[in-house]
């Protein structure tokens, strides 16, 4: 009997050969993920559209593994340079980026994702209780379905809903066309990255009168020992303009020049209190409400053991958010005082470069209307406080940098910023305030980060001692085995590793080793070691994978045929159908496994017909496509498997539930072709 077809739902050529060993399919969309040669990361649908791609712009950088999060909705991208980037897949940015390791050259070889439960008792009885899956679990937490489980961190404070748990909070402002300016580490870090002068076209706008003013001042201290300040002042309050003045107002600045300044000024101010109105309050608000939230966990729920909370490095970082909170309202103040008393001289200086460029005979020099609206007193405040050096630049340029470092970013719990921050902005007149020993805003944010690095360390450690190895299990198969794929699924009180490895001796020979664990107060022990053969006829094995809990997907290759086979792979018992095992102890190789095997029950032993017949899946077309890898999709009601071709450069989608006769190869279901 000719051997069944699979569904094809997809078949793709690709313009750069594949990294056959790099190859991720999507558990809950139809997306491939794969990387080429040239290390590019590219995620397809099962039409061959591509969706998005994920490159490194350094050459030498090489990727090392791939893996989707178990709800599809981020891939997992790691490097050889020990670096980790998440990348979203609804917009195909990185949302965040991990450093695995600083050693140079230090690749990451092994990715995963899992769940993380606090309560662990209760989740277990919940889970033993319903008689899920691993699988069935996560689908679970995809598809929302979790109004008959108790919340639980960090899982509750992803699923809180933001209308009826928080506050109200202002809205943030748009970061481009996408409005994603808080979505994604990528668009922060451009958003508050620092400018660079060389590289751009910026005006320091604190320091831009000093600039206008700077050849008038040495004119101003040859000839009359003063400097602009001062002939400005002894200007609006006389009307007596000193000649030097008034060339440097007629043929030096003049209307251009005024402009210039005007706008270049008033739209600085104008920044300065949109992005600390805008962008930085609402991510305090924020961040105030996440750490408010840990910190009455801290307190008040036993998760905190778990998660290793302290209400003491809590109320340290409520402590750094209270202070930039305190100086973002001191900027906003301050930056309204100076753009009023800039507007009110910019008005004033207009009027003079129009005075004095004036004919002395002519009638401008009469008070007008103009003139009555000038606010004189603002106009003086200006020169006198803000003219040459703005107040805000205690805020922004840290002015004795090593001592305020000291004094106010080393993290210490036993010291209140805020406290000390508020005495020093008390001090509200001009002379003071310069003199005040104030952190600039980024020596806050540096003692924030550093603050929040304290909790992220202790959360980490306190993880990290609940995490207890056992003694490994050494499988002696030889220098050259191949291991090709793992699954752990329950059975019993056991969780149980099986493992799929290829022989080095003979290509047709697949073992199966069986290792169970048993797990007692949340520390396992290995149990029983097993282990079985699978001897597929004279034909050659090129891959494996576990489809699901009950069996396993083999690519072979006989009498010029390919071949997808499927095989239960658990342990026989009268009622299912699956392998012989036999005990595997340290000193057994897989030698003394064939030898003992050829005897006893424990091998599958089959001739290439009876593999044909009794587990053929699938039979591939003579042609250019050569299969060579496979990746499988195994959840419920939707599994495929993709196979990629020995020349690296086409795959199908076939759609293992759902086989066609030999007579009518064509033949498929109503949902596959609406799908196509």
């Amino acid at each position: 009997m000719a051997p069944s077809k699979l569904t094809v739902l997809a078949e793709k050529s690709i313009t750069r050969p594949l990294k056959l060993d790099l190859l991720e399919y999507c558990p809950t969309m139809d997306l491939i993920a794969l990387a080429t040669s040239e290390d590019q990361v590219y995620v397809y649908r099962l039409n061959g559209q591509r969706v998005f791609g994920a490159g490194s712009e350094i050459p030498s950088l090489q990727v090392s593994k791939l893996r989707w999060k178990p709800n599809g909705q981020l891939l997992a991208v790691g490097w050889n340079d020990g670096m980790l980037r998440i990348v979203s897949a609804d917009n195909s940015k990185v949302v965040n980026q991990i450093e695995v390791s600083a050693a140079e050259d230090d690749e990451i070889t092994c990715l995963g994702w899992g769940l993380n439960y606090t309560d662990s008792k209760g989740s277990k009885a919940r889970i033993d209780a319903s008689g899920d899956t691993l699988d069935d679990i996560l689908g679970q937490i995809v598809q929302g379905n979790v109004s008959n489980q108790t919340l639980d961190l960090p899982r509750d404070l992803a699923a809180l809903d933001i209308e009826g748990t928080l506050p109200k909070l202002s809205m943030l402002p748009s970061g481009g066309k996408n409005e994603d300016v808080f979505s994604s580490r990528a668009s922060i870090d451009a958003l508050f990255s620092p400018l660079r002068k060389q590289e751009n076209d910026a005006v320091d706008v604190l320091d831009l009168p000093s600039r206008f003013i700077r050849n008038i001042d040495e004119s101003l201290e040859e000839g009359y020992r003063c400097t602009f300040v001062q002939a400005a002042y002894h200007l609006v309050v006389t009307g007596n303009c000193y000649p030097p003045v008034k060339e440097w107002l007629v043929e030096e600045l003049a209307e251009r020049g005024h402009k210039r300044w005007d706008k270049a000024v008033t739209t600085g101010y104008e920044n300065i209190i949109r992005l600390t109105h805008e962008n930085l309050l609402p991510a305090l608000e924020r961040c105030s409400v996440i750490t408010s939230r840990l910190r009455g966990l801290s307190k008040y729920q036993e998760s905190s053991f778990a998660l290793g909370l302290i209400t003491r490095d809590l109320n340290n970082i409520l402590d750094s958010i209270n202070s930039m909170n305190l100086m973002s309202h001191s900027i906003l103040k301050l930056a309204g005082v100076e753009l009023v008393q800039f507007t009110a001289f910019s008005a004033w200086l207009r009027r003079e470069i129009e005075l004095q460029a004036a004919d002395p005979l002519s009638t401008t020099h009469d008070p007008d209307e103009k003139d009555t609206l000038i606010e004189h007193t603002k106009v003086l405040e200006y020169i006198q406080e803000s003219m040459t050096k703005s107040r805000l630049t205690t805020f922004f340029q840290a002015n004795q940098a090593e001592k305020k470092r000291t004094r106010h970013s080393e993290v210490k719990n036993d010291f209140i910023l805020y406290d000390d921050f508020k005495k020093e902005l008390e001090k509200d007149m001009p002379d003071t305030l310069e003199k005040a020993i104030l952190p600039s805003l980024e020596l806050l944010t540096i003692n924030l980060q550093q603050r929040c690095e304290v909790v992220f360390k202790q959360i980490a450690e306190t993880q990290r001692r609940h995490v207890h190895f056992g003694t490994p299990v050494v499988l002696k198969a030889g220098r050259d085995a191949q291991i090709l794929d793992m699954r752990m699924r329950h059975e019993d009180n056991l969780c149980c590793s099986y493992i799929a490895l290829l022989s080095p001796i003979s290509l047709n020979d697949l073992y199966i080793f069986r290792v169970a664990l048993r797990i007692q107060n949340g520390i396992s022990s290995t149990h029983l070691v097993e282990v079985a053969l699978l001897r597929l006829g004279a034909g050659t094995i090129a891959d494996v994978k576990f489809a699901d809990d009950q069996a396993l997907m083999v690519l072979w290759r006989a009498n010029d045929t390919w071949h997808l086979l499927n095989i239960p792979y658990g342990v026989r018992t009268d009622i299912l159908e699956g392998l012989d095992y036999i005990k595997w102890t340290d000193d057994t190789s897989l030698e003394g496994v064939d030898d003992e095997a050829r005897g006893s029950a424990s091998a599958l032993i089959l001739s290439d017909e009876e593999v044909v017949a009794a587990h053929s899946h699938h039979a591939f077309d003579e042609g250019i496509f050569i299969p060579w890898k496979l990746e499988i999709n195994g959840r419920k009601s939707r599994r495929v498997v993709c196979v990629f071709s020995k020349d690296k450069m086409h795959y199908q989608v076939l759609d293992i539930d759902s086989t066609t006769s030999p007579e009518n190869p064509r033949e498929q279901s109503a949902d596959d072709a609406e799908m196509k």
